[in-house]
This record gives structure tokens, C-alpha cells and sequence, in this order.
């Protein structure tokens, strides 16, 4: 093949890249509900099963932190409520009345997407482990290094591949 044909392929290749706009496919992307519905699932998993935030660390609340216990998560008090309600008390759930877990939404921006909830009353449980609200809201909001790497592999990548196919057969 002669070198202005490989040329002149490598420059249609070149337009087909700056027609394709790959923040307008991720914007896509994660404006699906499922894909939002995924990632929170993702964090209320987190917190249920292993109560940790984004930096795998245990959320233990600030009077069983005062207690010295370093196998406590809550309080005497606290346990003593949640196994009256047959709630589990061998983690941090943040999940008492379930009202955070149904507060969770997707917010997609054109260049972000977030998850937003009602922190009401909860950060005063925690305020000795993080140094402020918003500290503690993207620690339990964000997800782990693994968590994100599954999240992008098993319900964004796919995803993406559709939607760039779909486009590059419009071309």
C-alpha cells in the first residue's frame, strides 16, 4: 500500500476521532438510571455488609470510640436499641430507619457525576473520626480504589462500548 493511501486512512481515522466526543458518551452513560442505581447500590453494600468508608476504614461512632473498646462500632445504648429492632450490630450500617439509604441520588453534571444524600443527623455521630461534614459526606459517598475499577469494568465500560458503536455506525 502506498504511504499517502496509509496517509490519507490515518487522516479519515483522525476526523472519525474529533467527530466522536467521548465527554458527551460518559455524560450518556451516566445518565442512565441503572448505572446510578448501580454505584449507590455499591455504597449501601459497602456500609451494610463491612461498614467502611471509601478509604476502607471502619466507621465506628464517637461515644463507642470514647468507650476505648476498640471492637465497638456503637454504643451500649445504641446496640441495645438495634437489637431490640433485630438490627445488625457487628458493623456500622447507617441504615436504622433506611431514610440515608433512600435519601442516595445520582446528580450527573456535564462533567461530573455524584452522589448526594441527607446527612441529617448523622455526621454529629462521627464528627471526631473526620475533621468536617463534607469530609465525612465523600468518604462514605466515594467509592474504594476496587469498588470504582469493578464499577467502571462491569457497568460503565459496557455501556460506553454500545454507545461508541452506535456512533461510529452513524459516520
Amino acid at each position: 500500500m502506498p504511504l499517502t493511501e496509509i496517509n490519507k486512512k490515518i487522516s479519515n481515522l483522525k476526523n472519525v476521532f474529533t467527530i466522536l466526543n467521548f465527554e458527551s458518551i460518559l455524560f450518556e452513560v451516566f445518565k442512565m438510571k441503572e448505572n446510578q442505581d448501580g454505584y449507590i447500590k455499591i455504597i449501601q453494600d459497602r456500609l451494610f455488609f463491612k461498614g467502611t468508608d471509601s478509604f476502607e476504614d471502619k466507621l465506628s461512632t464517637d461515644k463507642a470510640n470514647r468507650s476505648g473498646n476498640a471492637s465497638d462500632f456503637y454504643s451500649d445504648y445504641t446496640v441495645k436499641l438495634k437489637k431490640e429492632k433485630n438490627q445488625k450490630t457487628s458493623n456500622v450500617t447507617l441504615k436504622d430507619s433506611g431514610k440515608f439509604y433512600k435519601s442516595m441520588q445520582g446528580l450527573v453534571s456535564k462533567n461530573e457525576f455524584e452522589v448526594n444524600a441527607d446527612f441529617k443527623d448523622i455526621f454529629d455521630n462521627f464528627s471526631q473520626s473526620y475533621s468536617n461534614n463534607k469530609e465525612f459526606q465523600e468518604a462514605i459517598l466515594d467509592l474504594t480504589e476496587m469498588e470504582r475499577y469493578a464499577f467502571l469494568q462491569v457497568e460503565i465500560l459496557p455501556d460506553f462500548i454500545t454507545i461508541l458503536k452506535r456512533q461510529l455506525t452513524n459516520i
